[in-house]
């Protein structure tokens, strides 16, 4: 199992239904942008990563613009 497949079931069970409720669309719906989505923004990551400015930029993102909330 790889770790976007570990992420996914992850966030089946307790993400997909906040998620749905909140921005108001069907569970089914969340679950598959989600199995779709996460791959391409982990594998942007991985790239972007790789680079040592993008990966300055990256970190500097996640310190300054979030909060710690998963929504």
């Amino acid at each position: 199992m790889d770790i976007t497949q570990l992420i996914t079931k992850s966030l089946l069970g307790n993400l997909i239904p906040m998620i749905s409720k909140k921005l108001n669309i069907p569970e089914k719906t969340v679950s598959a942008v989600v199995s779709k989505g996460l791959p391409l923004l982990l594998s942007a990551l991985s790239k972007n990563s790789k680079d040592p400015k993008q990966a300055e930029s990256i970190s500097e993102a996640i310190s300054d613009d979030h909060d710690g909330n998963l929504l």
